[in-house]
């Protein structure tokens, strides 16, 4: 399963560290997806630093837009590079006509529920406030991605935020591990109730 992808300037992660699996002459190769909005410009960027850096690595670009999505073969073909791969670079894919939450498909299918995400002031970076260095971990399959939602009368839409104590205890016992793995002496938990 992939173990890193990217959506704009978050990551997720899996609890397991995964080396990427297709490798071709000592170079790994990692799928691109590029998306939508400033998800190509990204991309671009990226593998134009990456080429001037040397940095060994084939990038197996998969074009996949809200609107290319109408096929469901593009998504699939995704997941399976994804899949082979091991690692991927994926912009945001914006909403389709038909309001599918692509994002949220792609991390259920491939179970990336970990949502990480470092804040942390640097030095010589004037700021309101100094010497921040936190790390937010979300989970990111259930609640408010569940995607459980209909229209319970006419013009009255419910969506259901369903979170189950198996995924719980998971993005939890992630918590801890990557704070030990980080030296990392503190945890706190918290809830978004009023979503």
């Amino acid at each position: 399963r992939p173990c890193v992808a990217a959506s704009g300037y978050k990551a997720a992660s899996t609890a397991s560290a995964v080396k990427p699996g297709t490798k071709y002459g000592g170079r790994a190769t990692v799928t691109l997806i590029p998306g939508d909005g400033v998800g190509p410009e990204i991309c671009e960027s990226v593998q134009t630093i990456f080429k001037e850096l040397s940095v060994p690595i084939e990038f197996e670009t998969i074009d996949l837009t809200k609107y290319s999505l109408k096929d469901e073969g593009a998504f699939n073909m995704a997941i399976t590079s994804l899949q082979r791969n091991g690692v991927g670079l994926k912009g945001v894919i914006n909403r389709s006509a038909d309001f599918r939450h692509h994002n949220v498909e792609f991390r259920g299918n491939l179970d990336i529920y970990a949502n990480v995400v470092r804040c942390m002031s640097y030095e010589g970076i004037k700021t309101h406030h100094t010497g921040i260095d936190l790390i937010a971990i979300r989970e990111n399959t259930e609640g408010e991605y569940s995607c459980l939602e209909h229209e319970s009368v006419s013009g009255v839409v419910e969506s259901l935020k369903v979170i189950t104590r198996e995924k719980s205890i998971r993005i939890a016992k992630f918590a801890f591990d990557y704070a030990l793995a980080h030296n990392r002496k503190r945890l706190l938990a918290s809830t978004k109730q009023t979503l």
